[in-house]
């Protein structure tokens, strides 16, 4: 018996953490680890307690990252730029309250581009009717340093973010192939239709750029895919009319 209420009282406790009375923001984890220049995702359930409509501010209030190639950003329908802090399920971010009981799912997208090293973010959701409930949450993405044999190994392909970016309408990706090999290079958009196949041939080992003109695209998140010698790696890149 007492075994069993220590085991609810911490099971309590763990629900508590990501709940208010009005709102829940309950993450799958919280810790995770990846590698470099693909993205680490943390899914998060937003739910509506209430039986009444509720609209959620989502803040970002920390935001360490190790260094200036890693980047995160915030997904709640729409994807946002990573210099978006606080987003919201109004008309002005693509969204809607919450209706009595709905569940939506948030997401917190970490980009390490390069440096391997821990990222830390905070995210707080928050009741905009009532304030004081609102669930803070804090993420740790790492990407550890690859060790073989004691020596520090290095990436055989690499993905460079484009640049420009933001862009508006064109930019260029640059990329480094170990061998020479079939390469492909997909610009995708945020729900992972594919936009346009801007490489698709044998290409010889070593470093590649292309131009991408997005002119009849419309402003938002989409997403460069490269394939070489059974890898893969995508990148974001954000056009901004």
């Amino acid at each position: 018996m007492q075994k069993a209420l220590l085991l609810f009282l911490f099971l309590g406790c763990s629900v508590f953490l990501y709940s208010q009375s009005s709102i829940a923001f309950v993450p799958q984890s919280t810790t995770q680890s990846g590698t470099l220049g693909n993205d680490i995702p943390f899914i998060v359930e937003l739910k509506n307690n209430t039986t009444q409509q509720v609209t959620v501010t989502i803040i970002r209030r920390l935001n360490n990252m190790p260094t200036a190639n890693w980047t995160s950003s915030m997904c709640l329908g729409l994807c946002f730029s990573p210099f978006k802090d606080s987003i919201a399920t109004t008309k002005a971010f693509g969204s809607t309250p919450l209706n009595p009981g709905e569940t939506r799912e948030f997401s917190l997208h970490v980009s390490p581009l390069a440096d391997p090293g821990q990222g830390k973010i905070r995210i707080v959701a928050r009741n905009d009717a009532k304030p004081s409930d609102s669930v803070s949450v804090d993420f740790l993405a790492i990407v550890p340093v690859a060790v073989n044999d004691g020596h520090v190994t290095a990436h055989s392909m690499k993905l460079e973010q484009n640049y420009p970016n933001p862009f508006n309408p064109s930019t260029v990706i640059s990329y480094q192939t170990a061998s020479s090999g079939m390469v492909s290079l997909v610009v995708s958009n945020i729900v992972g239709q594919e936009i346009t196949t801007l490489v698709h041939g044998i290409q010889s080992a070593g470093s590649h750029s292309v131009s991408f003109n997005a002119k009849n695209l419309p402003s938002g998140l989409y997403y460069y895919t490269l394939q070489a010698n059974g890898q893969r790696i995508t990148r974001k890149m954000m056009l901004v009319r």
